[in-house]
């Protein structure tokens, strides 16, 4: 009998990542510049089903269908994956299906490597995700989101062991996981402070 994934890196520091966010969201003003949604999605594996369904709903109840895809800044979406893995941060430009492929926008990329230059000093890498290996960020992608996905990185490999009892809290990074939120944060206050990108 297989033991179960205690799941720390996938998907427990993404989880943290995103539950100590919301506590520096509380911190906003009452009317802030733009609405933030914290949206928890499991087993991307199983060909990204959640978040494929949340992002159709998505259009279909804002009747966006069109405008989502041509107006930049409307709605956008930061997916987080692996964060914790390391203190490393980098950004995955592309993602998608074996044989259809959705790359994020010019202006999402510089989005969020304005914001790592100014609380890093420099923006972040590209890294690319092995064969095979996909995230829900290409569920908003192929809906037409502006979408990226962050991921921690340590080296050019990407984390071994996910699925088994070895992706344990022990190979989680406090100072990776506080690094994303730091960044998560800066790029919530870009929006509120431009009410756009």
């Amino acid at each position: 009998m297989r033991t179960p994934s205690i799941g720390a890196i996938d998907n427990g520091g993404s989880v943290a990542a995103l539950l100590l966010l919301a506590k520096e969201l509380q911190k906003r003003p009452p009317r802030a510049g733009s609405t933030v949604k914290l949206v928890f999605f499991a087993a991307e594996e199983e060909r990204t089903l959640g978040s494929w369904a949340y992002a159709k709903d998505l259009v279909a109840e804002s009747r966006l269908d069109q405008q989502v895809k041509s107006s930049k800044g409307s709605e956008m979406a930061i997916n987080l994956e692996s964060i914790g893995n390391s203190e490393g941060l980098a950004y995955i430009p592309e993602d998608g299906f074996a044989l259809r492929r959705y790359v994020s926008s010019r202006e999402m990329i510089d989005f969020v490597n304005q914001a790592a230059s100014r609380i890093y000093g420099k923006p972040l890498e590209a890294r690319t995700l092995p064969f095979g290996v996909l995230t829900d960020g290409r569920s908003f992608l192929a809906h037409g989101f502006d979408a990226i996905t962050l991921r921690s990185f340590d080296g050019d490999q990407f984390p071994r062991d996910l699925h088994s009892e070895h992706d344990s809290r022990d190979r989680l990074s406090v100072k990776g996981i506080e690094k994303s939120v730091s960044l998560l944060r800066e790029l919530v206050n870009q929006v509120d402070s431009t009410a756009s990108y």
